[in-house]
C-alpha cells in the first residue's frame, strides 16, 4: 500500500467544506447517524481517487509539430514571383512552400498562425494537412482601409505562448514574412525574439520578396472583389513593397534557426535536411519511462452504493410511500 497513489477530483479542502455540510443535519438514531457519518467517508475517499501501480511500463514519446508563422498583411500580395503561368503574389508562392513543407516533413502536427492587424491561430496543430492547407488558402490579406501598417513586434507574445506550451515537444517553427515594417509605432524598431528562441527546436525563417519590389492589390471584403493597386499617398504614384531581410535575418538570429531568402520551393531544401536530423535526433533519445497506475475508488463505490440503496429502503418505508 505504500506504493498508492492519490489524484483528487475535487481539491481536498473543497471536498472537506461539503463532507462538514453533509454532516451538519444529525440523523434521528445512533444507527442511522453513524450511516450517514459512513457514506460521507466513503464519499471523501472516494474524491480522493486512490490508485496502485499496475506494473506496467508506459512510454511518453515528445510531439513533432511544425508551427507556421503567415504574415497576412499587404505587402505579402505584392506581385514580383512569377511561375509558369506568370506573376504571382508572394504569397502564392508561400503557399506553394508550405505544402512542399508538408510534403517533405511526413509524420508532424501542423498548425498556421497569421498576423495582419492581430496575431490568430487558425487552426490548432493537426495531422490533417487538408485542413492546414485548407486554412493556408484563405489567406487573402487586409482590406486596404483596415490595414494599420505591417509590425512584426505583434508576434512576440502569441508566439511565446505557444513555444512554451509546446516546451516538452519538439518545435519546429517557419516564420513567413517580407520583414517589413510600416506601421509607424514600431518602424524601425524589432523587438527582439531571443526568449522564444529557448523553446524552438529547429525551422527557419523564410523571407519573400525582391530587392525591386512589387506592386500591390488589397482585397476589399465589403465589395467582394479586388482594388486596384495600392497607392502611396506621398506619391500619388503606385506603392511598391521590398523584402526587409535586416528584419528577417535578426529574428532568425535571435530565434537560432536559418534564414533563407526563398525564390523557389527548393531553396528551403538545406533546412528541410536540418530539421528532419533534429527530429531523428530526438526520436532515437531513450524514451521516458514511467509506472502506469490503475483507479482503485470503484471498491469504494459498492459498499456506498449499498449503503444508499438500504438508506432509501428505510427511509421510503418509515414515510409509508408503498
Amino acid at each position: 500500500m505504500s506504493n498508492m497513489s492519490f489524484n483528487p477530483i475535487i481539491p481536498i479542502w473543497a471536498m472537506i467544506i461539503i463532507c462538514v455540510a453533509l454532516l451538519v443535519p444529525f440523523r434521528k438514531g445512533i444507527f442511522n447517524y453513524i450511516r450517514q457519518i459512513f457514506i460521507v467517508v466513503l464519499i471523501f475517499a472516494i474524491n480522493l481517487r486512490p490508485m496502485l501501480p499496475n506494473g506496467e511500463v508506459v512510454e511518453v514519446v515528445r510531439d513533432y509539430n511544425v508551427l507556421f508563422v503567415v504574415d497576412n498583411t499587404i505587402s505579402m500580395f505584392a506581385e514580383d514571383y512569377s511561375d509558369s503561368e506568370g506573376t504571382i503574389t508572394r504569397m502564392d508562392q508561400a503557399r506553394k512552400d508550405i505544402e512542399y513543407i508538408m510534403d517533405k516533413l511526413k509524420g508532424a502536427s501542423f498548425s498556421v498562425m497569421k498576423f495582419d492587424n492581430d496575431v490568430r491561430t487558425m487552426i490548432p496543430f493537426s495531422t490533417d494537412r487538408s485542413a492546414t492547407m485548407m486554412a493556408v488558402n484563405t489567406l487573402g490579406g487586409q482590406a486596404a482601409r483596415y490595414a494599420n501598417g505591417t509590425t512584426l513586434n505583434i508576434l512576440c507574445d502569441p508566439l511565446y505562448n505557444i513555444a512554451k506550451l509546446k516546451k516538452d515537444d519538439c518545435l519546429i517553427v517557419f516564420i513567413i514574412s517580407d520583414g517589413e515594417i510600416t506601421n509607424k509605432k514600431d518602424k524601425g524598431n524589432l523587438d527582439s525574439f531571443e526568449s522564444i528562441g529557448m523553446f524552438v527546436d529547429g525551422g527557419a525563417v523564410l523571407g519573400y520578396g525582391t530587392e525591386e519590389g512589387g506592386n500591390m492589390k488589397a482585397y476589399d471584403f465589403t465589395l467582394g472583389e479586388e482594388t486596384e493597386y495600392v497607392m502611396d499617398r506621398s506619391t500619388g504614384d503606385l506603392a511598391v513593397s521590398v523584402i526587409d531581410e535586416d528584419n528577417l535575418k535578426k529574428i532568425a538570429s535571435d530565434l537560432s534557426v536559418d534564414y533563407v531568402h526563398v525564390k523557389k520551393s527548393s531553396d528551403i531544401d538545406s533546412v528541410i535536411k536540418k530539421v528532419e536530423l533534429v527530429v531523428a535526433d530526438i526520436q532515437a533519445t531513450p524514451k521516458t519511462k514511467s509506472i502506469g497506475f490503475v483507479d482503485e475508488y470503484y471498491w469504494l463505490a459498492i459498499p456506498l452504493v449499498l449503503l444508499l440503496i438500504y438508506d432509501f429502503i428505510y427511509y421510503k418505508k418509515k414515510s409509508g410511500v408503498k
